[in-house]
């Protein structure tokens, strides 16, 4: 009779075991996988390919690049001395830059993609194909649209960069070099 009872005892561990660890992974919500990198990490752990990056996740490149593929197409490459974390929001994925220069594209039907860069909002504009990049320096941000559109808000009145065009936008709060 005691083996029955240890049996029964062990599985109702799994499962009370299985009902507190499912909710803990079903919150997380999944930013995209790593197609490739180099001398980058991710929480101080070296990224290789195939890596599933969450949301809340940050991201610093030294010396070397990190893709990431979004789903249904979309895309970012993160340059060198970049740091970037990751907020996953609705459909979309947002990424804060802290530092470095990131290039998004998205295609027309792909994961809608924002990158915020202090007060610097750089989303595409809805119904393109949009390849751009997007740079912090010195106290502000270069906007370059190589295909498609890209809006940008923050500092002023919000507007749309068309393909071939680059603008610059001081962040708020920053000093004149």
């Amino acid at each position: 009779m005691s083996g029955k009872n240890s049996a029964m005892r062990l599985a109702m561990l799994v499962l009370l075991a299985a009902a507190v660890a499912v909710p803990m992974y079903a919150g997380s919500a999944v930013i995209g996988s790593v197609a490739g990198a180099k001398d980058a990490t991710v929480g101080g752990q070296a990224l290789v390919p195939s890596t599933t990056l969450f949301s809340g996740d940050s991201l610093q490149v030294k010396e070397g690049v990190a893709v990431i593929a979004m789903g249904q197409g979309s895309r970012m490459v993160f340059g060198h001395q970049t740091q970037a974390s990751f907020l996953r929001e609705g459909e979309g994925v947002t990424v804060l830059l802290g530092e470095g220069n990131v290039s998004m594209y998205q295609p027309e039907a792909g994961v809608g993609l924002k990158v915020k860069a202090g007060t610097v909002t750089v989303e595409p504009a809805k119904g393109f194909k949009t390849l751009g990049e997007v740079a912090m320096l010195n106290g502000s941000v270069v906007v370059t649209a190589k295909e498609g559109k890209l809006k940008v808000e923050g500092n002023g009145p919000a507007m749309e960069v068309a393909r071939g065009k680059t603008v610059t936008v001081k962040m708020a709060g920053a000093a004149s070099p």
